[in-house]
């Protein structure tokens, strides 16, 4: 589907409805992760377990969730999520006193 323009909340939820009911075991692998990590969580108690538990099961579902929405298959999108992960960053950032200049180009 594409679309020139922003989406209302009613066409936004039927797009979500038709993904996800096309994906149903996709969608439903999804929940039960978040499921057991919430699960998971209230067994622990303490807040900052529960945040340290949380956190990365709602970012590993979000991840999982928009290659799904690309159309990946639901193992191969499980599988990139371990092996895609974060590098570092090796050039450095302008400073912030010569950003300005930066993206001026008057610096190069």
């Amino acid at each position: 589907m594409i679309v020139d323009r922003p989406l209302k909340l009613g066409e936004l939820l039927a797009e979500t409805v038709r993904l996800y009911g096309a994906r149903l075991w996709a969608a439903a692998g999804i929940g039960a992760f978040l499921g057991g990590a919430v699960f998971a969580a209230g067994i622990l108690g303490e807040l900052v377990l529960v945040i340290a538990v949380i956190a990365p099961a709602f970012t590993v579902c979000y991840a999982v969730a928009v290659r799904i929405a690309l159309g990946d298959p639901a193992g191969e999108a499980w599988a990139w999520r371990g092996q895609r992960r974060p590098r570092r960053r090796t050039t450095q950032a302008p400073r912030p006193e010569n950003a300005f200049a930066v993206l001026a180009g008057l610096k190069r």
